[in-house]
């Protein structure tokens, strides 16, 4: 399967890390400032091998991005009654 450099193949971000992980740079760079912790998370993982902190960052963010749907969830819920 031949890929052009720097091109990542698609598919999970696990996926697009280990083909080519300066993809992650690439995208914090189209769009800085908004990817702060998420590079934060990949720095402690793959430049300084800091896997430890990383993990716990990432439960942290995915504590924060559930309990803001949750948040949204209640605050926007519709409620269909059906009459009979």
């Amino acid at each position: 399967m031949s890929r052009r450099p720097g091109v990542p193949s698609g598919g999970s971000a696990a996926e697009i890390a280990a083909d080519d992980p300066r993809a992650f740079d690439k995208r914090a760079q189209l769009r800085p400032g908004r990817l702060i912790y998420v590079y934060y998370i990949y720095e402690q993982a793959f430049q300084y091998f800091k896997l430890g902190k990383a993990s716990a960052a990432v439960v942290l963010f995915f504590v924060v991005i559930v309990g803001l749907t949750l948040v949204q969830w209640l605050a926007f819920r519709r409620r269909v009654h059906y009459t009979t």
